[in-house]
Parts: structure tokens; C-alpha cells; sequence
């Protein structure tokens, strides 16, 4: 048995790997390797069948490398680790369900809390921006403006509940509903058929900087989102008045 920490894309070995897998035989470690780069292109691929252990291994979850051999691994993770990860990009592309997502949430934490307290803990701890609103209903009256999103349904359908948010946009996408998610190019292009504007017409706004590169290789123009302020400021530089 292999017995390994793993901190998401960082891998680390305790003391007894290295001895283990020295005096495997050479079509172990070589099976190893590959299982270890297919862990981390998809740690949920069918062919690892990752699964978490009880009994002696309470906590641990085991990955296939071969026939006789597995390993065995810890997840130093957090909620919004796995929301922002692999299993998150899957819920919001509706590639899994609410309940796949959650289940998947409290087996790799081993949290005891329902479904819905978890996710309603998720949900709570987004709140509306007064001032990016003002700016985007001002912006409406002279500029059509639309939204690109990976939020998932649930948490869409509750935000625009309690904000009533959607109202304020000429329309948008949103990944649960194409199946892609940012920064997926096909994404950007997407929005781009939508409405109807080459990429000079556009300019793309996002509070994550690492979802601006697609957008920019399409020719749009990009504004990294940190305050309303700084937002007005550049929009201006833009001469675009708001």
C-alpha cells in the first residue's frame, strides 16, 4: 500500500512511499506514475475508482494502480477548495447533480452537516455589491449589458429571490445551462453570438483576473473588477461615463 498527502495539485509522500515504491517491481511504478497523472487531470475518473475507506483507514480514500495495488491518499481540503475545484467546475457545467455535488462535498470532508445547511451557508455568504449596481443599471440606459456566469441553478434561482438581480441585464449565459464554464474560450464566444457584437464592440469585466486571458484572445477589451470606484475609474479612462 502507497500512502500519500494530498494539498489538490501539490502531492506529498510520507516517510514510507519512498521505501515502497523503491522496492516495487518496475511495472508498478511505472502503473503508479501513470494512475498519478490521471489522479490529477481528473481525481474522479472511472478508472481510479476513488472512493473513500472505513475501519482501520477511516479518512483515507484509495485510488487504482493495479489489480493487487492501491493508493491510499488524505484530501487536505475545504469546502471552497471543492467548489472552486474539479467537483465545482462539474455542478456548474450541471454535469453532476445538487445532490451529486453535496454527497461528493461531505464524503471527501467527512462533515456531518445536511445538504441543505451546507448549502445554504454557501449561498449566505454572497452578497450584492450596492455600488456595482448602480453602475450597471446606469450603464443600462445607454449600453446593453449582459452577464456570463458560472453560478449553479440553486444558487441563481435563490440570489435572484432575495436580489431580483437578473432583471438588471439585457440577458447572459450561464455555464449550468451550455454545459462550459469559464475560462473555457468557447464561453466568451458563446456571449459573443448572443449579442451580437464583434469582440471590439465589447468589454469584458470580471472580479477573477485569471478569467480575463480568453476574452483578451478574442480581441475584447477587459477590466478586472476590484471596487465600484476603481471600476468607474476605468471605465472612464474608457470614456464611458457612468
Amino acid at each position: 500500500m502507497i500512502h500519500m498527502l494530498d494539498t489538490r495539485m501539490d502531492v506529498r509522500y510520507d516517510r514510507n512511499f519512498r521505501k515502497q515504491y523503491e522496492k516495487a517491481d518496475k511495472k508498478i511504478r511505472s502503473a503508479f506514475t501513470d494512475r498519478l497523472r490521471l489522479f490529477r487531470e481528473n481525481r474522479r475518473h472511472p478508472l481510479l475508482h476513488n472512493h473513500l475507506l472505513t475501519g482501520e483507514y477511516q479518512g483515507y480514500r484509495s485510488i487504482n494502480v493495479t489489480g493487487d495495488w492501491r493508493a491510499l491518499f488524505i484530501e487536505k481540503q475545504s469546502v471552497e477548495g471543492e467548489v472552486m475545484g474539479e467537483l465545482g467546475s462539474l455542478y456548474r457545467e450541471a454535469k453532476i447533480s445538487r445532490e451529486e455535488f453535496w454527497r461528493e462535498i461531505k464524503e471527501a470532508l467527512g462533515l456531518r452537516e445536511t445538504m441543505e445547511h451546507l448549502e445554504s451557508e454557501w449561498i449566505a455568504s454572497y452578497e450584492l455589491i450596492e455600488g456595482t449596481e448602480k453602475i450597471i443599471k446606469a450603464l443600462a440606459k445607454t449600453y446593453n449589458v449582459y452577464f456570463l456566469s458560472d453560478n449553479v441553478r440553486e444558487r441563481v434561482e435563490q440570489l435572484e429571490q432575495k436580489y431580483h438581480f437578473l432583471s438588471l441585464f439585457s440577458g447572459g449565459i450561464f455555464s449550468h445551462e451550455v454545459g462550459v464554464r469559464k475560462p473555457d474560450p468557447r464561453i466568451y464566444q458563446m456571449i459573443l453570438d448572443l449579442t451580437r457584437v464583434t469582440p471590439n464592440e465589447a468589454i469584458y469585466i470580471d472580479d477573477k483576473p485569471h478569467f480575463l486571458p480568453p476574452a483578451q484572445e478574442l480581441g475584447i477589451a477587459t477590466i478586472a473588477f476590484k471596487t465600484p470606484e476603481q471600476l468607474r475609474k476605468d471605465l472612464k479612462m474608457r470614456g464611458i461615463m457612468v
